[in-house]
């Protein structure tokens, strides 16, 4: 009986002079505020979604769609859009060309997913969000 004058009732029912409702339901944008609080400064910090998305195995991990991508612009979509310079390239310079590229990108990847996550930290307030989520009002 106890759990259930937690959240019932919902809505403020009047029963003899005084107001009735659970105390979940009564306190619920409190609750929203400060639970969107937590999860926004501990539980999801995107400090700890940076250091992951920069990691070096996280960005090896993205590297054989890089590669296949790469292969593929070199080999097929390059002699659509420039199909002069693609008859000049053969087999070793593609290969050169990739391990040029694969070696930019390694480096490339963390600094764009740094400055990326910085500008997401400015867009996106997830106190807000779970705050919202929780009470829409």
């Amino acid at each position: 009986m106890a759990l259930k004058l937690l959240f019932h009732p919902h809505d403020p029912k009047r029963f003899l002079g005084m107001t009735i409702q659970g105390v979940f339901p009564k306190r619920k944008l409190q609750i929203a505020n400060s639970l969107g609080r937590i999860v926004g400064q501990e539980l999801l910090s995107f400090t700890d979604i940076e250091k992951t998305l920069t990691n070096p195995q996280s960005v090896q991990k993205i590297m054989p769609l890089v590669d296949a991508h790469l292969d593929d612009f070199l080999r097929n979509k390059l002699k659509k859009t420039m199909p002069v310079i693609s008859m000049f390239i053969g087999e070793k310079t593609i290969l050169e060309l990739k391990a040029a590229f694969l070696t930019e990108l390694e480096e490339l990847f963390p600094l764009v997913m740094k400055n990326y996550i910085g500008q997401i930290r400015t867009d996106l307030d997830l106190e807000k969000i779970v705050s919202d989520k929780i009470d829409p009002k």
